[in-house]
């Protein structure tokens, strides 16, 4: 209701609608009654890290990654999911249901008509065979989830369901497209051919490459994921290494240190100095990602020199701009500079940097064109590298 008013857009101006989602968060959910059976547990959640360790010691670690693309950590959904099912003494009946939050969204908008989610989505679960692109009934029993509470895995671009009169949604819209945040970034960034990646910067950073129609062996340390699948059977894989902590590394510096007031500060503080000044910082405050995977690792600080706070408040954001590339926590389209300059010199010297706002919404809102109108004309006016005609959007 907030967005059609702030976009000035009747109701009879939409033609479909889209789900972009943080992708791991999962919820369980009666579907007698529609009410979830507990809070859900966020993709940042640790509480699993001693399961995931127990099914490592197993010998599960090799068989996981082979069959899921993933590796064994609490990132991902199977523990939480196990963990809800377990701590709230749930039964495998026909009432429960379980998914992440696209398909929660997906559940409510069609009033319990659809339960669906997207090979994207499901991919993130470590319970998704991402070669048949099939719930495993191996991962399933192996974490104690019932397949028969999971939802429908459906095109990422294509009719998930239709809506009724709920929560300021009109009925009758069609859901179009559905696809988890990074990969929807991936897509509006036009990385549609293999060796094409992008870089998101947000709460985390998490870098994807498209790898192309086949999927790829197990890399070290990385994980291997869904990039999207098609209503005309087109699927596309991609590598992803994953930062848990970028731009909320900003957030901990202005509320946690408080030696910044706002995040805008960050970058005009950093270029006010040389270097960080014998600071160091490690933002592992979720545990370590990509290629570490090390759910106890915790964030450190480490300063060479006995100097006052107030002398380092201009270093620490130049030490943070080192751990982690960072994104200013106002609007979206204020990037800080500074930062994606250095993460750009890191990587290639004298290149030219493409920075796009927020493109996740944009590659959903692609994918919805795509579900909604014409597969062909999209897809090839992004891989001849031409940007989207204002009709096609």
């Amino acid at each position: 209701r907030q967005a059609l008013s702030r976009g000035h857009i009747r109701p009879s101006d939409i033609a479909a609608i889209g789900i972009t989602n943080q992708r791991e968060t999962t919820i369980v959910w009666d579907r007698a009654s529609g009410k979830p059976v507990h809070h859900g547990i966020v993709w940042q959640d640790r509480r699993t890290a001693a399961a995931c360790d127990a099914l490592r010691s197993g010998g599960w670690q090799e068989r996981v990654r082979r069959k899921t693309g993933l590796v064994l950590d609490p990132y991902f959904s199977g523990t939480k999911a196990a963990w809800l099912i377990q701590n709230n003494e749930m039964p495998a009946e026909e009432h429960l249901a379980l998914g992440t939050i696209d398909a929660w969204l997906v559940w409510n908008l069609t009033a319990g008509n659809d339960f669906a989610t997207d090979a994207s989505n499901a991919s993130r679960t470590m319970l998704f065979d991402i070669r048949t692109l099939q719930w495993s009934g191996e991962m399933c029993d192996l974490f104690g989830v019932p397949a028969s509470a999971l939802p429908q895995v459906l095109p990422s671009s294509g009719r998930f369901g239709v809506t009724v009169n709920h929560a300021g949604v009109p009925a009758g819209l069609p859901v179009s497209g559905i696809a988890g945040d990074q990969q929807a970034a991936l897509f509006g960034q036009a990385c549609v051919q293999p060796g094409m990646a992008k870089n998101t910067y947000g709460t985390g950073s998490f870098v994807l490459l498209n790898v192309g129609d086949t999927c790829p062996p197990p890399a070290e340390g990385m994980l291997t994921t869904v990039a999207w699948t098609l209503a005309d059977g087109t699927v596309a894989y991609a590598l992803e290494g994953a930062i848990f902590v970028t731009g909320a590394a900003v957030q901990w510096l202005r509320d946690g240190l408080g030696v910044i007031s706002s995040a805008a500060e960050v970058g005009p503080l950093a270029r006010s100095v040389p270097d960080s000044g014998g600071v160091y910082i490690v933002p592992a405050f979720t545990g370590l990602g990509s290629p570490w995977w090390d759910p106890y690792a915790r964030g450190t600080v480490v300063c060479s020199r006995l100097c006052p706070v107030d002398y380092h408040r201009f270093h620490f954001p130049v030490a943070g701009t080192h751990g982690a590339p960072t994104l200013t926590n106002g609007p979206l389209y204020s990037v800080n500079p500074f930062a994606l300059r250095r993460h750009v010199n890191y990587l290639w010297a004298n290149k030219r940097q493409r920075v796009s706002v927020d493109a996740g919404p944009f590659g959903l809102v692609t994918m919805v064109a795509v579900g909604a109108t014409n597969v062909g004309s999209i897809v090839e006016t992004y891989a001849a590298g031409q940007p989207v005609a204002k009709g096609d959007e």
